[in-house]
């Protein structure tokens, strides 16, 4: 890390100390959050200001009445619900392996499509009223968490408000547990201090949670899939000969295909439409305007590359369905599209990422360089896949932490040796200060300037982009 970068985090800690005002603290903390969540420079976590944080709550509140359970048994939190992405359906599927009703809380934004579209997997949703202050936010929430005995957080990694709610909730109720899912794993979180079990869905998240210093117990989770067990034992399929291939797809966030440090995808591509002179690449996620690494590849291939953007999840499966060969996106791994594709039919592969340890399938990759597929013991891997991801497996695991406080080992640690690099990710110092960096600081002159001291070309570059949205948005 840089010493600009070193300094600005510094600077920004110790206003969040030294202020006498409770809640200008957490809206800091929060920026500072949403900083390092937007800038992979090395930081995972900040108990020490979460913690620091936690008390200051308390000592303005004052003492508070234990809470007996009153509502329910389980709630789950989310920051905000999406329509499209693996997030929200993950929060989804876990909410099915469970057989009593559960409630959801939303604790920022939610559209009315959203909302009745989260009224389809819970009981009650939630909303937190927009009017609240700061404070107010956090004891109106930690009252409705210290209702219940068990909280499953489903939270952006710069949501501090859900977290110091737990911590004041379990003041409340001291019967209350925090299950955390962290299924932003590879990036820095808020929460450590409040989870009792940390829940993981992949290896390479293990790994950082080494850096975060992760201190609770945690259990391996997995992405879980709409199949059951039964369904795995069959579906295995090898690639076809070079002139049935019609269809490559791959699809995820338009930034998973991003190249960084020199690994990219697009050498692949232009390997994948010579050895495969009938096909055509559909690459789905794609903001064509903004992902601008796409430009010369599309500029080279013309009609043979179709650069979509990202699709609702029945049209994604409209586009997928005769797909005769589908490549994980890269250099970032594209999360449970690539096993959902094989599970339905389609041979899958891709090029083996420093960012590794999310499924069984990436032993059916291939080393950056090779040429051609590398066709494991695709039995051997459908069995592992099955025990990752089938629902009733993933289930198993869930059900055993949330009844029982039982935890699983990491599967994909033990499957597979560790090639990959848990510092993939990391750069030495700041790209952009996010946008609601400057909604703060234009009432902090301070702030301001501890920006351009630090990263005077960042502030530049930020205010612009700061515009552009404000502009858009009007």
């Amino acid at each position: 890390m840089s010493s600009s970068c070193s300094k600005i985090i510094l600077e920004l800690k110790n206003k969040i100390t030294s202020t006498d005002d409770i809640e200008y603290a957490i809206s800091l903390a929060e920026v500072l959050a949403k900083l390092l969540w937007s800038n992979n420079v090395g930081v995972y976590s900040f108990p020490d200001i979460e913690t620091y944080l936690q008390v200051k709550v308390i000592d303005s509140i004052g003492s508070s009445e234990n809470v007996r359970n009153e509502d329910g048994e389980i709630l789950f939190v989310i920051s905000e619900p999406y329509l499209a992405g693996g997030h929200t359906r993950l929060m989804e599927r876990l909410s099915e392996m469970l057989v009593e009703d559960v409630d959801l809380l939303i604790s920022k934004h939610s559209g009315d499509q959203e909302k009745n579209r989260m009224s389809s997997f819970f009981a009650s949703v939630i909303t937190v009223p927009n009017s609240l202050s700061i404070l107010n936010k956090i004891i109106h929430i930690s009252d409705i968490y210290a209702k219940y005995n068990k909280l499953i957080l489903n939270i952006h990694p710069d949501d501090i408000i859900s977290v110091l709610s737990c911590g004041l909730a379990k003041k409340k109720n001291p019967d209350l547990k925090c299950f955390f899912i962290n299924h932003a794993d590879h990036v820095f979180n808020v929460g450590v201090t409040v989870a009792d079990i940390w829940f993981e869905i992949s290896n390479f998240g293990r790994k950082i949670d080494k850096l975060r210093g992760v201190c609770c117990p945690s259990s391996f989770l997995g992405i879980p899939l709409d199949k059951n067990s039964e369904f795995f034992s069959e579906n295995i399929k090898y690639p076809k000969s070079k002139d049935d291939v019609n269809k490559i797809i791959s699809a995820a966030s338009g930034a998973k295909f991003k190249p960084i440090k020199g690994v990219s995808i697009f050498p692949a591509i232009s390997e994948l439409l010579a050895d495969y002179p009938n096909a055509i690449i559909y690459i789905i996620g794609v903001n064509f305007y903004t992902d601008y690494w796409w430009w010369p590849v599309k500029l080279k291939h013309l009609s043979r590359l179709k650069l979509i953007k990202t699709l609702p999840y029945t049209e994604y499966l409209s586009l997928t369905k005769d797909c005769d060969l589908y490549i994980d996106s890269h250099p970032m791994p594209g999360g449970t599209a690539f096993v959902e594709q094989c599970l339905n039919g389609v041979y899958c592969t891709g090029i083996e990422s420093p960012l590794q340890g999310y499924t069984p399938l990436e032993e059916n990759k291939r080393k950056a360089g090779q040429s051609g597929f590398s066709i494991n013991n695709l039995d051997i891997i459908m069995k592992r896949i099955e025990a990752v991801h089938s629902f009733n497996k993933v289930r198993e695991r869930f059900l055993n932490v949330i009844h029982h406080m039982t935890c699983s080992g990491n599967l994909l640690e033990s499957y597979k040796g560790w090639t990959g690099n848990e510092h993939f990710l990391e750069k030495k110092d700041l790209k952009i200060f996010p946008c609601e960096m400057f909604s703060l600081a234009l009432k902090d002159l301070k702030l301001i300037t501890i920006m351009i001291k630090t990263h005077p070309y960042i502030f530049v570059k930020s205010v612009f982009f700061f515009l552009i949205r404000k502009i858009i948005k009007k």
